[in-house]
């Protein structure tokens, strides 16, 4: 799953796994360059603070498909993600208070900048190691925003949340960012 915005586009895992030894990807697999990476500039690793970076691509996407499309950002001063939306993941999640997040990760401060998430009921799903970059979707009124992107997490069970870079708080940077 990518992300598109404008000539930009958030990089995550191509679904491709290695099997008896050969690299199988799911279709349609799509290769760009990366001309120009734009990093945070105040990204902080071990706190996991402003985890969001903008690459440029050489080229423009193209081939629009059921696996391939463009998101909407969300709108600035709306909030449409609440705590217990089911958010898309390459899975599904549930949204949980920053507060309760914080009290699985005391390493480092979980702020508002962050988006946190737990799998549902019963479920095995949830992001994990390879996941990071991907887009935390929610659906609102038919339309698709981009509401996070997958940052970190201990494991791969429902034992701990996930941590999520919240887009909505970096509006403003990837509109400084966005054009050449």
């Amino acid at each position: 799953m990518g992300v598109r915005l404008g000539e930009y586009h958030s990089v995550n895992d191509t679904d491709c796994v290695w099997e008896h030894g050969i690299q199988e990807c799911s279709d349609p697999v799509m290769d760009y360059t990366v001309n120009k990476t734009i990093i945070h500039p105040n990204y902080y690793k071990t706190a996991r603070l402003n985890d969001i970076t903008l690459l440029r691509l050489n080229g423009e996407i193209e081939g629009y498909s059921d696996y391939i499309r463009p998101i909407c950002l969300p709108f600035s001063g709306t909030k449409f993600a609440n705590i217990g939306d089911t958010v898309t993941i390459s899975g599904w999640a549930e949204l949980i208070s920053t507060e309760n997040c914080g009290k699985s990760y005391k390493t480092f401060n979980i702020t508002e900048n962050h988006l946190c998430t737990m799998t549902l009921n019963n479920s095995t799903d949830q992001s994990c190691k390879g996941d990071a970059g991907g887009p935390v979707m929610l659906s609102h009124r038919l339309q698709w925003h981009q509401e996070g992107i997958v940052s970190f997490g201990y494991g791969c069970g429902p034992e701990f949340p996930n941590g999520h870079t919240r887009v909505q708080k970096y509006l403003e940077w990837i509109e400084e960012n966005i054009h050449p």
